[in-house]
């Protein structure tokens, strides 16, 4: 199973138990518009097993089914067909559950209210909409970006730490030259895409595409946390070389890359007027780019500054393969630098 199904079922428990507290939620209201004898025990339970049983059904279809189906639509059409399935999942949950005679939850004597079923069922269609547009828009601009610029978060700059990996295509130009433009652009997309799939499992945040390179980041935290890079690194190689045969099929070539990574203090801020992004700015970025040129000098995939190694438990499932002192370009102090391998 792909790593960011797996990942992602693993982390299925928590948007069930939003959805059954916004069930809950729901329940309490409808109680509260459309009086009967108060919110009860059953009103909850009923509420939180609707609420839960939708989100299990979504996450599902979401996993497993909803990239497949909307992948060639546009975004506004994939967002109304995806927000129709899930009314429709909405819909049958809470007529079996609500109004289904004889079931675990009542006894039958419930009579279907029409105006009631058609509340429930606008307000849930309108909250999806909502959502999976706002989804869309948070996918455009970034993880966490549409609602850090909201809350005007980075208004006034600030020093943070963060880890950087850039991580580079080898050999793009020859390829597009090859395969054309058009196709070029489809071998990126594939390419980030499974890139993106790694990125989410490893915590890390995509910063920014910059033709065939992509900038990664994290928050440097504990030590342990702070090894989720390499594991990304890694975990990137074993996507590609399980989808071989899906790019030598469609392109005739399976992407190889090259990564430099470092860490250091940067300052974040919130950059431009009208096209607004938030940005990091510092030498950290310089160096780094710095380090990721030198992978294709030494003809190495994978190079790691020492000041990043010194922050983090070095996975055991890894080892160094060689280590370098090197004066960068436009640097004046030697840099000692960490080829990696997998053992």
């Amino acid at each position: 199973m792909h790593p960011l199904n797996i990942y992602r079922l693993r982390k299925m428990h928590l948007p069930v138990i939003a959805s059954s507290v916004i069930g809950i939620g729901i329940s309490y209201v409808l109680t509260v518009l459309y009086p009967r004898d108060g919110f009860e025990l059953d009103d909850v339970i009923i509420g939180a097993v609707i609420g839960a049983m939708i989100m299990i059904i979504i996450e599902i279809y979401e996993i497993f089914f909803a990239k497949k189906i909307t992948i060639k639509m546009p975004p506004m059409a994939a967002i109304l067909i995806n927000s129709m399935i899930y009314l429709v999942i909405i819909a049958i949950i809470a007529y079996v559950i609500i109004y289904l005679p004889d079931n675990f939850f009542h006894d039958g004597s419930e009579e279907i209210d029409v105006l009631q079923y058609m509340v429930i069922l606008g307000f849930c269609f309108a909250a999806i909409v909502l959502s999976q547009f706002i989804l869309l828009l948070n996918s455009f601009l970034g993880k966490n970006v549409l609602i850090n610029m909201m809350l005007g978060r980075f208004h006034n700059p600030q020093n943070v730490k963060r880890i950087f990996m850039m991580l580079d295509l080898k050999n793009y130009t020859s390829i597009s030259e090859r395969i054309g433009d058009r196709k070029a652009l489809s071998y990126l997309n594939s390419f980030y895409d499974d890139v993106s799939s790694a990125v989410v499992v490893c915590k890390g945040d995509v910063y920014r595409y910059v033709g065939d390179e992509v900038i990664i980041t994290w928050p440097l935290r504990k030590k342990t946390k702070n090894s989720e890079c390499i594991k990304c690194f890694f975990m990137i190689k074993g996507i590609i070389e399980k989808k071989s045969a899906y790019y030598m099929k469609h392109y005739g070539v399976v992407p190889q890359f090259r990564a430099g990574l470092h860490m250091g203090s940067v300052v974040v801020g919130q950059l431009g007027s009208i096209k607004r992004e938030i940005t990091y700015i510092g030498d950290v970025l310089n160096t780094t780019s710095r380090i990721e040129e030198i992978c294709k000098e030494y003809n190495t995939d994978i190079m790691v500054s020492r000041d990043l190694f010194e922050v983090m438990d070095f996975p055991e499932t890894y080892r160094i393969k060689n280590e370098y002192e090197m004066n960068l370009r436009g640097k004046q102090q030697a840099i000692n630098l960490y080829s990696i391998e997998k053992k």
